[in-house]
């Protein structure tokens, strides 16, 4: 597989961006203090597209580490309807890779207003999220040429992971660097799955918990890359409605890591495979994988980190299939770098 992309070339400094945020803890650990002496009683993320998958993954870390309720914003509340909730005593977390989406960089306006405590992560210093947020994370994952966001939403994925590290996580970072560039090393593997699903026109995305984030970037992925009309779903609310539409012809890629909701996933996974499914199982237990019509396998990681494994497999897996399809990943028809609302 050519490496003439930058998606393909921007995927691979995922370990070093990776590693870059981690060796910059210090700063991290300067946000959370302020985070600690403000004291949140809630936490809302405030993103679009691919920054709202990672904030949904953010959710998840938030609510796992510190016990507080998170809610993502809903916009219309706030750039239309002129009512939104008491925001005092909230952590209000802007994530925007550009810095520019007009209506994050609202919300964010409002909430400060409001007395919330502001944070907002960004890969553009001096961007109007970096300048209009009281706190401010920077990613650093360097220039993102590629239309299609993948390392600057790993970094993202990293530096919400780092925050809830500091909230009392346990986490083995060298494990999860161990993990991607193992996955990176196998991409030839990788390849030869994204052939078998060159003639694709749909596809069914599946995780849950932790990894239901996994499933909406993969989903993502594959529409802008590919143009395929890929759906995400948790594994249980596949069950309630979306699994009547389950066809042989429609492919299922599903993320089933051994954390917490193994048992769950295969329980659901054992479901699409007695109605015919055709299933790619991404996992690192030997009896999910075995399920699977295809299969990859992961490096075992630790609950926190088995989504920044697994968006690497899936960004590589939707590059093949777009270059298998003969479409240029860099440059989805209609999509630009920055979308800053309406």
């Amino acid at each position: 597989m050519q490496s003439e992309y930058f998606m393909h070339k921007e995927i691979f400094e995922t370990p070093e961006v990776l590693e870059r945020i981690h060796r910059n803890g210090k700063r991290t650990e300067k946000v959370f203090e302020q985070i600690a002496q403000f004291s949140p009683l809630s936490v809302m993320a405030v993103s679009r597209g691919t920054s709202d998958n990672a904030a949904t993954f953010g959710r998840y870390a938030i609510e796992y580490a510190a016990g507080l309720p998170v809610s993502l914003a809903a916009f219309s509340l706030y750039t239309w309807y002129g009512r939104y909730p008491n925001l005092k005593n909230t952590l209000v977390i802007g994530i925007s890779q550009s810095g520019e989406t007009e209506d994050v960089c609202k919300v964010v306006r409002i909430a400060n207003k409001e007395g919330a405590l502001t944070l907002g992560i960004t890969n553009t210093e001096g961007s109007t999220l970096h300048r209009g947020s009281k706190l401010a994370l920077l990613l650093n994952a360097g220039e993102e040429r590629s239309i299609a966001a993948t390392k600057t939403y790993s970094a993202t994925l990293m530096v919400l992971s780092e925050l809830a590290v500091l909230f009392g996580v346990k986490a083995d970072f060298g494990k999860l660097i161990r993990g991607v560039e193992s996955v990176l090393k196998r991409e030839k593997a990788i390849y030869e799955i994204a052939e078998r699903y060159r003639f694709a026109n749909d596809f069914i995305s599946i995780g849950r918990g932790f990894n239901y984030a996994t499933s909406d970037e993969t989903a993502l992925k594959m529409r802008e890359t590919s143009q395929i009309n890929a759906v995400s779903f948790s594994a249980i609310d596949f069950l309630h409605g979306p699994l009547a539409s389950l066809t042989p012809l429609i492919p299922v890629v599903f993320f089933i890591p051994g954390d917490e909701t193994f048992r769950s996933n295969v329980e659901v996974l054992k479901k699409i495979k007695e109605k015919g499914g055709d299933v790619l199982v991404v996992s690192d237990e030997k009896s999910a994988l075995e399920m699977g019509d295809v299969s990859f396998e992961i490096p075992h990681q630790d609950t926190l980190y088995y989504p920044l494994v697994n968006i690497v497999f899936a960004q590589l897996l939707a590059y093949g299939i777009a270059v298998t399809k003969k479409k240029n990943p860099d440059k989805p028809q209609f999509l630009h770098k920055i979308t800053r609302g309406v």
